[in-house]
């Protein structure tokens, strides 16, 4: 009978020893999982940062591209106006 409870014993600790290895392996995994998250979160904000600056960038290029157009229209009415 005595060899029977310690068979029991012996595989309850090595339940518990795995029940907390298994609780161990999941606290691991859910601190890298939000380790994870707010990396993603971070590289989010960048990106909108980006997207941003692009967007300025883009506007500025269009004003000096439309600015070029017109001092080159104007310099060809210029002629023309002198003529009259």
């Amino acid at each position: 009978m005595s060899r029977k409870i310690d068979n029991i014993n012996s595989k309850l600790e090595r339940s518990q020893e795995k029940l907390n290895s298994m609780t161990n392996a999941k606290l691991n995994l859910e601190r890298t999982i939000e380790k994870h998250f707010k990396e993603i979160q971070s590289l989010n904000q960048k990106i909108s940062q980006v997207e941003i600056q692009i967007e300025k960038l883009v506007q500025e290029a269009a004003a000096k591209e439309i600015k070029e157009r017109t001092r080159k229209e104007l310099a060809m009415i210029k002629p023309n106006y002198m003529r009259l």
